[in-house]
């Protein structure tokens, strides 16, 4: 039936009323189907057309755990990290680093990153704001330096910006923008919507790289990449 029907079973029913999901393995994309199951919250099976399984408890149990500690999948278990990821790292030379030295120095850099963002002149919002009359620029770090999983030694940082509509449909207003990243940094290079390997040279000397991409600001997010992170 999930392949027949064009436009979806039309009606409604719980889902704890299935018991079980019989696909054509040719015809759908299984891995969807199984995250948005393991998403639900309890295991469902699905069978191939000749009856076999082609999602068991074990392998929902395995991507369950994948969703650990991410509060909107309602998982109980916490996020476990690395164990390098606990208490050091080691460079190139094999000498430990001090993980929370150098997360004071990635944020230290990133805070002065922003500052010089700002320096562009629109209105931009430090993180993910999904009221649309507001009418800024939410700023982003998505990367591993955002998450605190970043090398201790060459790392770099990427952010999103999430424009405005009224920006970014807009041809101009977003040429302005791009003008603006122009005019505050130098042998800045622009590809369609995305800023990469911009260099910016902190106060201490340093120089660290950063990415930037282009996307248009919306409320239909359902779980933000920033409370993801945040989790």
């Amino acid at each position: 039936w999930y392949n027949t029907i064009p436009n979806g079973i039309r009606t409604g029913f719980a889902s704890s009323d299935i018991d079980y999901l019989v696909v054509d393995e040719k015809r759908i994309i299984m891995d969807r189907i199984k995250y948005e199951i393991v998403m639900n919250g309890f295991y469902i099976p699905i069978v191939n057309t000749k009856g076999n399984h082609v999602f068991t408890p074990d392998e929902y149990d395995q991507l369950h755990e994948k969703m650990a500690g991410l509060s909107y999948y309602n998982t109980e278990n916490e996020y476990q990290f690395a164990h390098e990821l606990e208490n050091f790292d080691v460079n190139s030379t094999g000498y430990h680093i001090d993980v929370d030295a150098s997360k004071k120095m990635i944020d230290e850099a990133r805070s002065e990153i922003i500052d010089k963002l700002k320096q562009i002149g629109f209105n931009i919002h430090i993180g993910q704001n999904l009221d649309l009359s507001d009418k800024c620029i939410d700023l982003i770090d998505t990367g591993s330096t955002g998450r605190g999983t970043n090398k201790m030694e060459g790392y770099d940082f990427d952010f999103i910006m999430c424009v405005d509509k009224e920006i970014y449909t807009n041809n101009e207003k977003m040429q302005e923008l791009y003008n603006k990243f122009k005019s505050n940094f130098p042998n800045v290079k622009i590809d369609g919507h995305k800023i990469r390997n911009q260099e910016i040279t902190l106060s201490n000397g340093n120089t660290v790289k950063i990415d930037i991409t282009f996307i248009m600001k919306t409320n239909k997010i359902a779980y933000s990449t920033e409370e993801c992170i945040q989790d």
